[in-house]
C-alpha cells in the first residue's frame, strides 16, 4: 500500500510541473546562457561570471538564473539548486531554507540575474578566490515547480 501510494505522489508531483535531479558540471557551465530545463511554459537558464566585488582583493564567482516565461499569465516558479563541492553539497537538502527560491515571474518575460545583484534571488555563489577552502564542482537542481 505504501509503494502505490508513493508512486501516486511522484506522478502528481511530475505532473504539476516538479523536476529535479539535472546536473552541470563546472566544465559544462559558461558565461553564456544555457538552457538547463523547460517546464509549464517557463525556460531556466543558467551561467557562471567572475565578479569583482568591491572591497574584496579577488574576484568572486557566481552562478546566475534566467527564467523566461512564455505564457501569457505569470508563473509562479519555487527552485532550489545544490552546489557540490569537494567535500560538501550546500542547498542539497531539501530542508535547506537559504538555498530556496519562490519568483513571480509575470507574463510573457524574462527575469535574470547579473553582477548587478538588482535581483540577488537569481544567484548562487560558487567561489569566493579570497578564502577558498571548497572546489566547486558542479550545480545540481533540486527542485523546480512551475505553477
Amino acid at each position: 500500500m505504501k509503494k502505490i501510494i508513493k508512486t501516486l505522489l511522484v506522478i502528481l508531483c511530475l505532473a504539476h510541473g516538479s523536476v529535479f535531479g539535472q546536473e552541470l558540471k563546472k566544465s559544462e557551465l559558461t558565461n553564456d546562457w544555457t538552457l538547463f530545463s523547460e517546464t509549464n511554459g517557463v525556460k531556466l537558464f543558467v551561467k557562471s561570471e567572475i565578479c569583482d566585488v568591491q572591497g574584496a582583493p579577488k574576484p568572486f564567482e557566481y552562478v546566475f538564473i534566467k527564467l523566461e516565461n512564455t505564457n501569457s499569465e505569470s508563473k509562479t516558479v519555487d527552485l532550489q539548486f545544490g552546489m557540490n563541492f569537494n567535500q560538501l553539497c550546500i542547498g542539497c537538502s531539501l530542508s535547506d531554507i537559504e538555498a530556496k527560491r519562490k519568483i513571480v515571474v509575470p507574463a510573457n518575460s524574462i527575469l535574470m540575474g547579473d553582477a548587478t545583484f538588482q535581483r540577488g534571488e537569481l544567484s548562487y555563489l560558487i567561489a569566493n578566490h579570497n578564502a577558498t577552502v571548497y572546489t566547486f564542482q558542479s550545480v545540481k537542481l533540486i527542485h523546480l515547480n512551475v505553477q
